[in-house]
């Protein structure tokens, strides 16, 4: 077994920095509309403006993260284990 089979990959990082990429946009607009809205007199809009958006990216981020599982996962169990040599 080698030491670097456990790494992750370079598309695993790919959708791992795309995932905290996702909830990190998530929070920082969630923190920007609330600003908004709090000036606002209509509570229709808050679902609109700040609710639904925040909720999509972060959905998203599950997403690339369960797909950053999954490819890891995925990679572990298919992985050939070398045959020994017989002596």
């Amino acid at each position: 077994m080698t030491t670097n089979s456990y790494a992750l990959s370079r598309t695993e990082r790919v959708w791992l920095l795309f995932s905290v990429t996702l909830l990190v946009s998530a929070a920082f607009y969630g923190v920007l509309a609330h600003r908004v809205v709090s000036v606002l007199d209509r509570p229709e809009l808050t679902a609109c403006l700040q609710d639904f958006p925040v909720l999509l990216l972060i959905s998203l981020s599950v997403g690339f993260f369960s797909t950053t599982t999954g490819l890891y996962v995925l990679r572990q169990t298919l992985i050939r284990q070398p045959r020994e040599e017989i002596a």
